[in-house]
């Protein structure tokens, strides 16, 4: 350094009031750091303690679907809780079950009678509740109950089925058991088939075609021809001896021949409500 600009800043530090002027500095600038510092700690303390709690809920996520990835799918828990839900309907009384295929069927319940049985094998299984119903109903109220019993998984089981025609009705008796079956149901009693015909019905009975009042005094003469193409003739009541023929038809009766075989006519009818009927007219015995 200058020994001239050094022998000028030693005489300048030996004066009081440049001291006092550098003293005063020092701690202004201490008291400036303290400051600074103690301003900046709350601010510095919170930024850690929010990374501190960002990488907790990151591996808690991590961890969170790592667990999940290992859980059964929706479609399984789905199927679980259904199969739940159905033990839990299972164990509700016989009659309760019963009940609301009754409500929907429309049907009248007459008497019941409740029997309770074992398991036959395993003496620790919960017993298998057994009843006798007697009920009351049209054909339609029964093809409903049928449905039901045979549909609903936690319906009781049908064992046996009795059906009496009565002038009021149908007399029905069903043996009932708490023990679940799924059994195949049959085609006819699914809900998107439509049962139009009623087999108890004495109306639709009586005004069906007979068969065999029908074909009582109807007389084959014969058959010619081969197996390409036959005819045959015949007495019919009321229009005398026909030319036998397939397509021909009584317009009274509606029979109608489908087949001119070797030694017999095949008729067919079908008059719904009736059921489809057939019947075979061969030659009278020799």
């Amino acid at each position: 350094m200058n020994p001239t600009l050094s022998t000028l800043l030693d005489r300048g530090l030996e004066q009081p009031c440049l001291q006092r002027a550098l003293m005063l500095l020092s701690a202004a600038g201490c008291v400036c750091v303290s400051l600074y510092f103690l301003l900046l700690r709350t601010p510095i303390q919170l930024q850690q303690e929010a990374q501190r709690q960002s990488r907790e809920l990151t591996s808690s996520i991590k961890q969170q679907q790592r667990t999940l990835l290992l859980e059964p799918s929706l479609a399984q828990w789905l199927q679980q809780l259904s199969v739940l839900s159905a033990q839990r309907e299972t164990r509700a009384p016989l009659l309760d079950k019963v009940s609301e295929p009754l409500r929907v069927s429309k049907s009248t319940l007459v008497q019941w009678q409740p029997a309770v049985g074992t398991h036959p094998e395993v003496s620790n299984e919960p017993a298998i509740e057994r009843a006798n119903l007697m009920l009351t109903s049209d054909f339609n109220g029964l093809i409903l109950l049928m449905r039901a019993l045979l549909t609903d998984r936690a319906a009781p089981a049908l064992s046996q089925l009795a059906v009496k025609t009565q002038n009021t009705g149908l007399d029905v008796r069903l043996s009932l058991m708490s023990e679940t079956l799924l059994a195949q149901v049959p085609d006819s009693l699914k809900a998107s088939v439509q049962i139009t015909r009623d087999p108890f019905s004495r109306a639709a009975v009586a005004n069906c075609p007979d068969s065999r009042r029908d074909f009582s005094d109807v007389v084959l003469g014969g058959v010619i021809g081969n197996s390409e193409q036959r005819q045959g003739w015949m007495l019919w009541p009321g229009l005398g001896w026909q030319k036998a023929s397939v397509g021909w038809r009584d317009e009274r009766s509606g029979w109608q021949i489908g087949a001119v075989e070797k030694t017999q006519l095949v008729f067919s009818l079908n008059q719904p409500p009736c059921m489809a009927q057939q019947y075979r007219l061969g030659l009278p015995p020799q």
